[in-house]
């Protein structure tokens, strides 16, 4: 995954948790962890101010789960202008 379309993703990722009423502090932990490589000073700090004792840089990252990232559907979009053929 390119830089850009991982910070991409994570912005996703916020905007729909602005929609949720309630984040828990699991989901809040595990955005910063998969924000620490991008942002490791700024999560650092944050994860000190939810309790934890230990750098980010030694916590284990959040499990995969394949059920949680099936969708419906899938909405492409694209210009349909090509600008070079190889």
């Amino acid at each position: 995954m390119k830089f850009n379309t991982a910070i991409s993703y994570l912005m996703i990722f916020v905007n729909e948790l602005y929609k949720t009423e309630e984040i828990s502090k699991n989901v809040i932990r595990d955005f910063l962890l998969l924000l620490s490589p991008f942002a490791p000073h700024i999560t650092e700090e944050l994860w000190q101010k939810l309790g934890n004792k230990d750098s980010i840089q030694s916590a284990e990252w959040p499990a995969y789960n394949r059920e949680l990232t099936k969708e419906d559907s899938v909405n492409n979009n694209f210009s349909g202008e090509r600008k070079t053929q190889i």
